[in-house]
C-alpha cells in the first residue's frame, strides 16, 4: 500500500507540469496558432525558478518569476508571428533554441545551489490550482463569448477578421499566457521534482510531450488534463519497471514511446475525425 501511495503521489506530481504547459498550448491552438517552443519556455522557467528561489527564498515567488520570464521570452514568438506574419513553425523552433540556450546561461548562475523546494504532493496548492485551471479553461472555451471567438478564429481566421473579432489581440494574449504557464511548469519541475536544483537538460523533453498531449487530449483542457495524468503515471512507473528487471534505459524510454504509440494509434484509428483546429497547420 505504501508503494502504491508513493506511486500515485509521483504520478500526480509528474502530471502537474505536463498539464500546465499542455492546457496553455491547447488554448493557443484552439485560436489557430501553434508554438513549438514549449520546451524552451519550460527550460527558461526552470532556470529562472531556481535562481529566483535562491535569492527570494520563496518557491511561490520563484514560480511567479519563472512565469514572467517565460512570458517575456514569448515575445520572440508573438511579435514576428502574430504581429508581422512570420512562419509560426520557424519562430517556435527558434524560441525553443533560444530558451534552451538562455536557460543554460541563467542556470549556471545558480552555482549548483538548491532553491527552497516545493512539496510536490497532492496537498500542494499548485496541484489544486492545476485542476482549477483545467476547469476554468473549459468554462472559458465553452461557456463564454471569448471562447466562441477563440474557437471561431481557430477554424477560419479570415472569417474571424471579417466579423470584426480581435484576432491579433486574442492570439497574442493566449500566446503570452501559454508561455507563462510553460514557465511555471518548468519551475515546478525543478522545485518539486528535483528538490530545488537546476541542471542542464532538466526538462528532459517534457515540453515536447506536452505538445503531444494537446493532440491526445483532442485540444480540450479536460482532455489534456486526463492525458497528463496518464502520462504522469507512466513517468512515475519507470522506477517500478526497473525494479521488476526491465532495462533501466528501456524503462526511461517507455513513457516517451507510449506517447508516440498513442499518437500513432490515434491517427490510424480515428483518421480524419481527429484533427486540430483548421488554422493550426493551414497557413499561406
Amino acid at each position: 500500500m505504501v508503494e502504491l501511495a508513493s506511486l500515485v503521489t509521483a504520478a500526480l506530481a509528474n502530471a502537474v507540469p505536463l498539464a500546465l504547459a499542455g492546457i496553455g498550448e491547447a488554448l493557443l491552438e484552439r485560436s489557430g496558432r501553434v508554438n513549438l517552443g514549449v520546451e524552451g519556455l519550460m527550460a527558461i522557467g526552470a532556470a529562472v525558478g531556481v535562481l529566483a528561489g535562491i535569492h527570494l527564498g520563496s518557491p511561490y515567488l520563484a514560480l511567479l518569476g519563472s512565469g514572467i520570464a517565460a512570458a517575456m521570452l514569448s515575445l520572440l514568438y508573438v511579435v514576428p508571428v502574430i504581429l508581422m506574419g512570420a512562419d509560426q513553425i520557424v519562430a517556435g523552433l527558434a524560441l525553443f533554441f533560444a530558451g534552451t540556450a538562455l536557460a543554460d546561461l541563467v542556470g549556471s548562475a545558480t552555482g549548483g545551489a538548491p532553491a527552497p523546494p516545493l512539496d510536490g504532493s497532492p496537498r500542494d496548492p499548485i496541484a489544486a490550482s492545476t485542476l482549477a485551471l483545467a476547469a476554468g479553461a473549459m468554462v472559458l472555451l465553452y461557456r463564454s463569448w471569448l471562447g466562441v471567438e477563440i474557437r471561431a478564429m481557430g477554424e477560419s481566421e479570415e472569417y474571424a477578421v471579417a466579423r470584426g473579432l480581435r484576432v491579433p489581440l486574442i492570439q497574442g494574449g493566449l500566446a503570452v499566457a501559454a508561455a507563462f504557464l510553460a514557465g511555471v511548469a518548468g519551475a515546478y519541475m525543478a522545485l518539486a521534482l528535483h528538490n530545488g536544483r537546476w541542471y542542464s537538460g532538466i526538462t528532459a523533453g517534457w515540453g515536447w510531450i506536452a505538445l503531444g498531449l494537446v493532440i491526445l487530449g483532442y485540444w480540450s483542457p479536460a482532455g489534456v488534463l486526463l492525458a497528463s495524468l496518464l502520462t504522469g503515471a507512466l513517468l512515475a512507473s519507470r522506477t517500478l519497471l526497473a525494479a521488476y528487471g526491465v532495462n533501466e534505459a528501456l524503462a526511461d524510454m517507455a513513457p516517451y514511446l507510449a506517447v508516440l504509440a498513442a499518437l500513432l494509434a490515434m491517427s490510424l484509428v480515428a483518421g480524419r475525425r481527429v484533427r486540430p483546429p483548421a488554422m493550426v497547420w493551414r497557413r499561406e
